[in-house]
């Protein structure tokens, strides 16, 4: 069992500071354009239940016999009436800090704790960034769009953006199946070495080790081959959703006919969040691609509410490019050049674009912001597994500090015909 910390300065100091879970979620909530928006609440229990209407009335009809069958219906009296009921995922983290570092620390007290605060957000922002990787990510929680190959312990992508979450010191194991179902192959591997940029090829990969300092080779038990790759301790084809429920799960590619978390998908399209035809799309910008499918939104179901649009930086950058064509600029010895933020006017309204390195590539997420809300037992994204009142905690066998931040969160949305998806590639 690890033994409570003894006292120091720095200690007492990252225990009182971080114990405070809003200075946790305030570092936290930087890690993501979009997270930062989102409105969080304090909620328990196993599962949060969110309910949601899918139509109006509909007891009107040209006769009263007519308009009371209509409204005698058991299951649609006066409107069809829909609960999510998501559950609290958990996903846990384990922070150390080297007793070298405490000890070698400025002797100046202020000039430590600014130190600490320096080295330590940048965690909780990483762990953030984390957990919006899987919000934003498929249902299985494979790492990148696709499969990647394996030989000779380098794991390589098709695209490099795939590899963009990967580091050495990231341990990842193997699967032939997407992580919605089937099983987890041999051993995990450590990651060793990075390369997303590749002389002349868009291909980014990896190396892998059989331990942290091993040489580049397969894990035991994984021949060379094709596979999903997972962060260790992702991958949970019993229950893809235990951890968290992501954005593509509420909004798949295409409509679906499983129930999830308690709604019945299959009675209605629109129960899988809105979509355009691709034909429809076919060969418009990025901008027109957004009013028309807001267009189509509020004609398909009355949505008013699409104010952001998540894209991946690239795709924010090339919609921003096709705006910057339409300016008109005057010659001088300065220019400034481009937006700073988009706001496109549709048929809504304002709809403001938003650069999320989260955002898969090929993909433009329709959201309504006042209908995201994350719940957690403390309203903020983490809390802590704290022993007799510290959050810091030594190993016993290692001159090592740990701390050990817990998210309890569910990811919920209300209707999710108030929410879309479209590609940004046809």
């Amino acid at each position: 069992m690890a033994a409570p910390a003894t006292p120091t300065f720095r200690l007492n100091w990252l225990n009182a500071h971080y114990k405070d879970v809003d200075n946790v979620h305030n570092a936290s909530i930087k890690a993501s354009p979009i997270l930062n928006r989102m409105r969080f609440e304090k909620a328990g229990g196993e599962s949060i239940n969110v309910p949601f209407t899918l139509n109006g009335y509909r007891g009107d009809s040209g006769n009263f016999q007519a308009a009371q069958t209509v409204a005698n219906q058991a299951d649609f009296r006066n409107s069809s009436k829909y609960r999510w009921s998501v559950p609290l995922g958990l996903h846990t983290g384990s922070v150390t800090i080297e007793f070298r570092d405490i000890a070698l620390s400025r002797s100046d007290q202020d000039a430590a704790a600014r130190a600490l605060q320096n080295e330590m957000d940048p965690v909780f922002k990483q762990r953030a960034s984390n957990i919006m990787r899987l919000w934003f990510g498929p249902l299985g929680s494979y790492i990148g769009s696709t499969t990647a190959t394996v030989a000779s312990g380098v794991v390589t992508f098709a695209n490099r953006m795939d590899v963009a979450d990967v580091f050495p010191g990231d341990v990842v194991s193997f699967s032939s199946t997407d992580g919605t179902s089937g099983s987890v192959v041999g051993s995990p591997g450590y990651v060793v070495k990075t390369e997303s940029e590749i002389t002349a090829s868009n291909t980014g990969r990896f190396s892998v080790a059989r331990d942290s300092n091993g040489t580049v080779q397969n894990p035991v038990g994984v021949a060379d081959g094709t596979y999903y790759v997972f962060k260790y301790g992702n991958f949970d084809s019993s229950s893809p959703t235990s951890k968290i429920t992501p954005l593509q799960a509420y909004l798949p590619a295409t409509p679906a006919t499983t129930d999830l978390h308690n709604v019945k998908r299959s009675q209605h399209t629109l129960l899988s969040g809105l979509r355009v035809p691709d034909a429809t799309m076919q060969g418009r910008s990025i901008g027109s691609k957004i009013k028309t499918f807001i267009a189509h939104a509020m004609n398909l179901a009355g949505v008013d509410g699409l104010d952001t649009v998540a894209l991946n930086p690239l795709e924010w950058a090339e919609a921003e490019e096709e705006y910057t064509t339409t300016v008109s600029r005057d010659v001088s010895r300065k220019t400034e050049d481009g937006f700073s933020e988009i706001v496109v006017n549709t048929p809504r309204g304002e709809t403001r674009l938003v650069a999320d390195p989260h955002c898969p590539t090929g993909t433009m997420f329709f959201l309504t912001m006042s209908d995201l809300t994350v719940y957690s037992p403390t309203g903020t994204i983490a809390m802590w597994a704290d022993q007799e009142g510290s959050i810091i905690r030594r190993k016993e066998t290692e001159l090592v500090y740990e701390m050990t931040p817990v998210s309890l969160i569910a990811f919920t949305m209300k209707a999710p015909f108030a929410h879309g998806r479209q590609s940004t590639t046809v």
